[in-house]
């Protein structure tokens, strides 16, 4: 049995790309995120596994993007016009085992984040209260102190930090990272600093809560100790077995934008 077609990849290609940044495929949240990524790589899988077992540089579903020759390969435009083109054929056996590897590559993909993810201690995410403690603890002290895998650990794999500011004309904007990459640029501080919570704001329904924390970060430069109080938002979620940080944005103090007065009582409505 085989399978020819006439039609390219390159548009499904540019459509896999699409979903693969869409909001629809799922953006920075959890759910669906990876959706046209996966697809990607089943993609790529396919081609790799066609090509090991000599049926030549194809795309998706067995279509040529190219006719070999001696002289190397020609685009299907430039073969046809010289007679050269002709439909390509691809064996059963071989789409059964393109999709099969592709398959297991896309199960590899699904799972590598969340099995590099380190594991959290059991009093960290007890409780609301453990976890936003332990996440001020995790980035307080020297540079060799700071435990980045402990703070790495509270995090859904798939969580973006975002930091909220102004540019340099004053207008608002914002910058977003994984929680690698916020760690890679913490791993690179040069002084001593301790960030402590001085209030709180908790807002709860069922299993997800909210937290308005108050911080006030110290940077300790050679016996000088120097202040910073901002806002951190944190979304969490409870799974049945412990809480997840899901989702965090901050923003420093900045002079004429103090924090609001309410935001420097605390106030605990829901678990703490």
């Amino acid at each position: 049995m085989a399978v020819s077609s006439r039609f390219r990849c390159s548009a499904l290609r540019a459509s896999l790309q699409m979903a693969g940044s869409s909001s629809w495929a799922g953006g920075p949240g959890r759910a669906g995120g990876q959706f046209g990524d996966v697809l990607l790589q089943m993609v790529a899988c396919g081609a790799k596994f066609a090509e090991l077992v000599g049926v030549g540089p194809i795309g998706p579903m067995g279509l040529a993007d190219s006719v070999p020759t001696p002289s190397g390969p020609l685009l299907p435009a430039e073969a046809k016009r010289i007679g050269f083109a002709r439909p390509m054929r691809i064996p059963f056996f071989v789409l059964a085992g393109a999709l099969a590897l592709a398959l297991l590559c896309a199960a590899g993909a699904e799972t590598d984040a969340v099995s590099s993810w380190p594991a959290a201690r059991l009093e960290d995410v007890s409780s609301v209260d453990a976890i936003i403690k332990a996440s001020y603890e995790a980035l307080s002290g020297a540079p060799d102190k700071l435990d980045l895998q402990r703070f790495k650990s509270l995090f859904a794999p798939d969580t973006r930090l975002a930091t909220a500011k102004d540019d340099e004309n004053g207008k608002p904007t914002y910058s977003l990272r994984s929680v690698d990459e916020f760690l890679a640029a913490v791993a690179l501080r040069k002084l001593a600093m301790v960030e402590r919570e001085i209030a709180r704001r908790t807002e709860t329904y069922e299993n997800m809560v909210q937290v308005w924390s108050t911080y006030d970060l110290i940077t300790d430069d050679n016996g000088v100790q120097r202040h910073q109080r901002g806002i951190n938002s944190i979304l969490l979620v409870y799974d049945g077995q412990r809480w997840w940080i899901v989702g965090a944005i901050w923003r420093n103090e900045v002079p004429g934008k103090p924090v609001p007065e309410k935001y420097l009582k605390v106030l605990v409505e829901g678990p703490g």
